[in-house]
């Protein structure tokens, strides 16, 4: 005998696969240097595009175990880690081919690569290479170009974090794609991780102190470096990230999500006018924060302290309100500026402004008042002029809006709180000159008498447009004076005389 059995069964199974892809008309290579493959195999170019695969093929002249093949641990690394599909073709005894795809399998049985040695890899029964139907539309699905597939973006990620997540054992990464970019997010496989950066932020105070409110009270940041580096971990260079620059984001690992309520005065009623907001409370470093920087509100309101008791720290409080969403609509549709211009205007009435903090981890009280209250008046008294503008322009159905670039002269104030004063059925008293008028019919008044006029009055804010408001107004102790004409009278303001102006919800008739 020129060779063993062992390696006759081999190639005569080497031929028959090769005889059976060159009959369907599909080219069959080898490489001239062993590299762990028998075949690399082109199937017809016109469905498959030039797609190769590549063919390993096992013998044996009994099985015993059934459809199962003896493949090296190593071997099968290699065929798990190779870009193109691998296909095991194994001869039965009976001479029957029968094929697998091998990375899926690796996918699954994974665990079974660990140390050395062979492993048993399995085979159906159904997946038999003289069925060129099953195997061409298997094909089909695998070599379809990855822009076809309607999962394409989700395997790609998928292959992606595996690659990466294999880099660093210490590391997990999801990889995935968001407007238009590629997103890392990195998790430790345990409980603490060792890793270290280096960021220079560009020249900006604001920087600073975002990366100081980060740090100290655990508060979200975003900020701007000229260069960020990243240590620790093989991972990184992988992924793009030993010098870069951009924005730098900042996110805390534990963050607690409640409302802060707002209520006039020194302490909590029931019947006051309130206003709350939802926010989140962080913890860092020195501190602890509470802000509603993330949610979309009318108000932007921040507090820290140096301190994880918040009763009994000094807190920080700002409030401001945001330009940028009151500008973005007609105020009318603001009613919660109208909500907020009641509590401020309350709120000044009693000097003070009470404080719940409800959250996850407990409930807390601020009173503000005194000089702290002091340095938020000018901004209540804002806010209540706003408010009374939004109820006017929501009653006048007025397309008015607030921009940022707007400034309310004293004179547009005081038309503000006419207007409201008016709307809310208030009797305005008010100041009246001559009245002259042309009669249509004869009058014949002697005496002092009431007198009733209709008309309206035009709102114009900042030399632009509010709306018009008709009203009335009754004149009290007023004279006809006839002694110019008969046809032209005038009503005289007497030395007791009063004028009261109030709305007219009838308008003019």
């Amino acid at each position: 005998m020129n060779f063993p059995e062992t390696q006759r069964t081999g190639r005569l199974a080497e031929l028959k696969v090769e005889e059976i892809f060159t009959a369907w008309s599909w080219t069959v290579g080898k490489d001239y240097i062993d590299t762990g493959y028998d075949f690399f195999v082109q199937p017809d170019v016109n469905k498959f595009r030039g797609n190769r695969f590549l063919v390993q093929v096992k013998a044996t002249t009994c099985s015993k175990r059934g459809r199962v093949a003896k493949v090296s641990k190593s071997r099968l690394g290699e065929y798990a880690h190779n870009p193109l599909p691998v296909f095991l073709v194994w001869s039965s005894s009976d001479g029957i081919l029968h094929w697998l795809h091998i990375q899926p399998w690796i996918n699954l049985n994974i665990k079974r690569l660990t140390g050395s040695g062979v492993a048993g890899v399995k085979l159906t029964p159904d997946q038999t290479l003289e069925d060129k139907e099953t195997f061409s539309a298997y094909l089909t699905k695998i070599l379809k170009p990855a822009a076809e597939s309607k999962t394409a973006l989700l395997d790609l990620a998928h292959e992606r974090s595996l690659y990466l997540s294999s880099i660093d054992p210490r590391l997990e990464v999801r990889a995935g794609v968001s407007n238009g970019g590629q997103t890392y997010e990195i998790f430790s496989k345990s409980e603490a991780v060792g890793l270290g950066f280096e960021v220079t932020l560009k020249n900006d105070p604001k920087n600073q102190e975002r990366l100081t409110d980060a740090f100290l009270y655990g508060l979200p940041a975003s900020v701007d470096a000229s260069m960020i580096r990243f240590k620790g971990s093989d991972l990184f260079p992988a992924l793009g990230m030993e010098e870069l620059r951009g924005t730098l984001s900042i996110q805390p690992s534990t963050a607690w999500s409640g409302s802060v309520t707002m209520y006039p005065g020194t302490k909590h009623s029931i019947i006051a006018p309130t206003y709350s907001i939802r926010a989140t409370l962080y913890r860092g470093h020195k501190g602890f924060a509470i802000s509603n920087e993330e949610t979309d509100g009318i108000l932007d309101i921040k507090l820290n302290g140096d301190s994880d008791d918040i009763n009994k720290e000094h807190i920080n409080i700002s409030i401001s309100l945001r330009s940028n969403q009151i500008g973005v609509m007609p105020i009318q549709y603001l009613d919660d500026l109208g909500k907020l211009g009641e509590w401020a205007h309350e709120s000044i009435l009693q000097e003070g402004v009470y404080f719940d903090l409800s959250f996850e981890p407990g409930r807390a009280y601020l009173t503000e008042g005194g000089e702290n209250f002091e340095n938020i008046r000018p901004l209540l008294q804002y806010m209540v002029i706003v408010g009374r503008l939004q109820k006017v322009a929501k009653a006048l159905n007025s397309d008015f809006v607030v921009d940022e670039n707007i400034t309310f002269s004293e004179k547009d104030i005081e038309d503000i709180f006419l207007a409201y004063n008016l709307l809310k059925g208030d009797r305005i008293k008010t100041k009246v000159g001559p009245i002259e008028f042309t009669q249509t019919s004869p009058i014949d008044i002697e005496s002092e008498n009431r007198f009733h006029i209709e008309t309206q009055i035009e709102i114009n804010l900042a030399g632009r447009p509010l709306g018009v408001i008709p009203v009335a107004i009754a004149l009290h102790g007023f004279s006809l004076d006839q002694s110019h004409s008969k046809q032209q009278n005038c009503l005289v303001h007497n030395k007791d005389g009063e004028a009261f102006m109030f709305y007219n919800p009838k308008g003019l008739h």
